[in-house]
């Protein structure tokens, strides 16, 4: 399976595919380059819904959504599962598999594909990222992905170590689409940033705060991110911005095109990327963990001050930059390192029938997650039509002609209460 992506068949499993968050760019962004490569990509989820269908459909990816979607195990080359999340039908099919005699078992392993288990966060709180089904990628795996070394150290002790000693496991490192590899021209000396874009759907106090300092100062400040302007960060939007505020993926959009990049958010930061912090900022994939706070003054100040030397930085570093964290190279090593296993051998007979109840249930509450977005959305986009129609009804209800007409049929009301508890 090392012999290049041409003509290979590939399933990508996802959670919900409806926002705009960093796991579902990466497995938008994962799909289209594989596709490039010249392979066949299906992305499997538990929702399809804008503002994340519209990049999905851009990209003309194959997006089922189905929880009863019938897949033939045996027909992918790789599979690529972030959150743990399998269908229903490859949970069928494995569960076959574990009931076969040992020869049939001989049989089946030469068709089964290569299983790779990616890990996008570090968090606790965010526990889909962790090994939350015991012993499974231990059973499946033939590669364990993670999004930063410090990924991979806390989630080690969640591992049994005698099953996955042999399992390899390497570092994706959130890398850029070849077309954020765009050339900018080198700042005059003595030169200010005069638009400023910050991206997170999580912005802390003292971020809002300098925003507005520096829209006071002349500076153009565009925010994206949920609550926002959320939609999907392209190459010509950080081309627009003289320097972007963020963590995450889109740190990588900015070093790939020398774009002066101020790490900070809710987490704290590390502001401007030097030969200094980057090393530490890129061990927590540049979530602004293992930085410090900063007050919004701070900021304002760094940001400005710190402009012309942070651009001059990513100018010499560019080639190793890019190098480092192109998506297309670093998918070829990813899926080269991911060979077919010599057995797979679940902890017992039983365990692939405990699998689908898991399974059913991850699938289930990420559906039922995003039906709780969809809504919660709805309520604030229509906040003032909601307000008006609860107004209307208490104005009514303070009538003179409601409250009279309740007086009118209190009896009847009264009777209808007799005869239904008699009913009863």
């Amino acid at each position: 399976m090392n012999g290049g992506l041409r003509k290979k068949r590939i399933l990508i499993t996802h959670t919900t595919i409806s926002q705009i968050m960093g796991s579902t760019v990466v497995a938008a962004q994962l799909a289209s380059c594989l596709k490039e490569k010249g392979a066949a990509v299906t992305v499997f989820s538990t929702s399809f819904a804008n503002p994340a269908k519209e990049m999905f459909e851009r990209l003309a990816i194959d997006v089922v959504f189905d929880e009863d979607a019938q897949f033939d195990l045996y027909s992918f080359d790789y599979i690529w599962v972030n959150s743990q999340i399998l269908p229903l039908s490859i949970v069928a099919a494995l569960d076959q598999f574990n009931g076969a005699t040992e020869e049939q078992q001989q049989i089946l392993l030469k068709e089964m594909p290569c299983f790779i288990f990616n890990h996008m966060g570090a968090m606790e709180e965010v526990s889909d990222e962790y090994p939350y089904i015991p012993l499974l990628e231990e059973s499946l795996a033939s590669l364990e992905v993670f999004v930063s070394s410090e990924a991979r150290e806390v989630m080690e002790p969640y591992y049994d170590a005698d099953r996955n000693a042999a399992i390899p496991q390497v570092v994706f490192p959130n890398p850029a689409p070849q077309q954020f590899a765009f050339d900018r021209p080198a700042l005059a000396q003595g030169a200010k940033p005069g638009s400023i874009l910050f991206v997170s759907s999580h912005l802390p106090e003292e971020a809002y705060q300098a925003m507005d300092m520096l829209k006071s100062q002349g500076c153009e400040v565009l925010h994206i991110g949920a609550g926002a302007n959320e939609r999907e960060v392209t190459p010509e939007v950080i081309a627009q911005a003289d320097v972007v505020v963020t963590i995450g993926k889109t740190v990588q959009y900015c070093l790939c095109s020398a774009t002066p990049v101020f790490v900070y958010d809710y987490l704290g930061g590390f502001g401007y990327l030097n030969d200094k912090n980057i090393q530490a900022a890129q061990y927590a994939n540049f979530s602004g963990r293992g930085g410090a706070k900063m007050s919004a003054d701070q900021i304002v100040s760094a940001l400005l001050d710190g402009y012309e030397q942070a651009s001059v930085y990513l100018q010499a570093n560019l080639a190793g930059l890019r190098e480092q964290f192109d998506m297309g190279s670093q998918v070829d090593q990813i899926f080269a390192q991911a060979q077919p296993r010599g057995d797979i051998s679940f902890p017992y007979r039983g365990y692939t029938k405990t699998l689908m109840q898991q399974e059913r249930f991850a699938q289930r509450f990420w559906k039922t997650w995003y039906e709780y977005i969809a809504l919660f959305e709805w309520t604030r986009e229509n906040r003032d039509a909601i307000d008006h129609l609860l107004g209307t009804i208490d104005d009514i209800r303070g009538s003179v002609s409601f409250k009279a007409g309740r007086a009118l049929t209190a009896p009847m009301r009264s009777l209808r209460n007799v005869f239904t508890r008699k009913g009863d």
